[in-house]
């Protein structure tokens, strides 16, 4: 068995089929999946001297959920932005900053911000929240995060806000070939 179809099957049997599930539904998800993460993701993942490319990384897509690697460079800060569904991340490697943010009548208003080192999770869930800002925080390393998105999420297109009032919809970056990774990380990956 793959170290990822463990994964898989606990996202197939436990994820929220809706992409506004009950917090409830979504906080046990999550819970069903530490084990797994704890056996799978959390192991050695330093990439060495070589980096990996930076972007995105289809690992698994279905009709209800998909899973993505995300690899972010030295010096990342990303864009307000929300997936429009229920998500949750683990970091694998190196931090990031989370900024959350509340869309109000006036734009969006900056509500909190935490720092997720190598091993800690995070999750969103719409309507209570969903818009948010991520930035590495270590320069020295890379940060690798495994995130999974519920139903709805458009994997071409995204929205975000530049300047925290003005919501404008683009295109997301493309996903980059898995093959970058899985020597380096000794994965081997069957989207």
């Amino acid at each position: 068995m793959s170290i990822w179809q463990s994964v898989i099957e606990t996202c197939d049997e436990y994820s929220p089929k809706t992409s506004e599930p009950d917090l409830n539904e979504l906080s046990q998800f999550e819970r069903k999946l530490r084990s797994e993460y704890e056996r799978y993701f959390l192991k050695d993942v330093s990439t060495g001297e070589e980096d990996i490319p930076f972007g995105r990384y289809l690992l698994h897509k279905s009709d209800s959920y998909h899973i993505e690697l995300h690899v972010f460079s030295r010096g990342y800060e990303g864009e307000v932005h929300c997936h429009e569904t229920w998500g949750l991340f683990w970091i694998l490697s190196g931090a990031l900053s989370v900024e959350e943010y509340q869309l109000t009548g006036v734009g969006l208003t900056r509500v909190s911000e935490q720092y997720l080192a190598r091993g800690s999770a995070a999750s969103f869930h719409p309507p209570e929240s969903g818009w948010h800002k991520v930035a590495t925080t270590d320069n020295d390393a890379q940060t690798l995060s495994v995130h999974i998105y519920g139903k709805g999420y458009d994997l071409q297109n995204g929205k975000y806000s530049l300047n925290t009032i003005d919501i404008e919809e683009s295109a997301r970056s493309s996903f980059k070939p898995n093959s970058n990774f899985e020597k380096r990380l000794g994965v081997k990956i069957h989207v």
